[in-house]
Parts: structure tokens; sequence; C-alpha cells
């Protein structure tokens, strides 16, 4: 879900990745948080720039099209520092069980791995139509801006 911001407080969201929980066309009020706060469950409005957050070129979403343009978007976060992640296709399971072998498991239809300090994994509600840390990996906190309040503050007409 790519995101216009409104004002620095305001996330405009713009499409489904979201859906139900957040509506696309809809404003959201975004509350400044510390980082170390975060839950797992947290709606989180994000700063996407290539620098830090590559979605490997897929040449498909607005993302990879307006490489050089800082955007934002909105995610659900699902797993923390510490956290294991086990990847099966698309679908995605946090710490399903304990560490196999103490270390990451990579292959092309699987990934296990830990996240890492400093990061958060993050998905969307509706991952039919989401681009998140499946497709960019794990996020980092610094680029993490606040929490998302999901009671819509207003709807916008474009």
């Amino acid at each position: 879900m790519l995101c216009r911001t409104a004002e620095p407080n305001d996330i405009l969201l713009k499409g489904k990745s979201m859906h139900p929980t957040l509506k696309d066309g809809k404003v959201y009020k975004v509350e400044s948080i510390q980082k170390r706060t975060l839950s797992v469950g947290d709606v989180v409005k994000i700063k996407f720039s290539r620098k830090y957050l590559q979605c490997n070129g897929c040449k498909k979403c607005t993302r990879c099209k307006s490489a050089n343009n800082v955007s934002y978007m909105a995610k659900r976060v699902v797993a923390k520092e510490g956290d294991w992640v086990l990847l099966v296709g698309r679908a995605c399971f946090v710490n399903p069980f304990s560490k196999i072998n103490g270390s990451a498991v990579n292959s092309n239809e699987m990934s296990y791995q830990q996240v890492k300090r400093g990061y958060v994994f993050v998905l969307g509600d509706n991952h039919k139509f989401s681009r998140d840390s499946r497709d960019f990996g794990m996020i980092p906190l610094k680029v993490i801006v606040g929490r998302v309040l999901v009671q819509p503050n207003k709807s916008r007409e474009e």
C-alpha cells in the first residue's frame, strides 16, 4: 500500500494491501512513538526509499517504478527482534518452532530466519495484494515514522 502524507502526522492510504483494517482513500492519524515501544500487531507508517528497502526490482509496483522518490506505506508489525520467521511461498509463520540448528535456512520455496536487532518484519493485512517483508525483507526501525491509528480521520476525494 503506497501512501501519501497529507500532513506530517497523517497518512493517506492508496491500495488494498491493508484492507479491511485500513481503507483506500482514507486519511489516518499517525502518532509518534519511541521505537522500543513497538508491539507485534501495531500498524506502522514506514518511510520507503530504495536506500533502505529493496523490492527485488520487480518493476511492477509503484515503489520500483519511482525508485528515486521517497514515499510511505502502512504495514502491520508481525515479528520483532529475536523472533523467527518461516516463509513457505507467500505464507508467513512467526515462531513456528524452535530454531533449526541455530541458523537461517533458505531454499527456493522456504526461508527461515531470525529478525535481526534493530529490525521488524511487516506484512499487509490483505496478503494477496501486499508487497511487504516477504518481498523486501526486514524493515530497519529507523524508517518507521510512527504508529497508525486505525480510525480514519477523514476521506479524501481525488
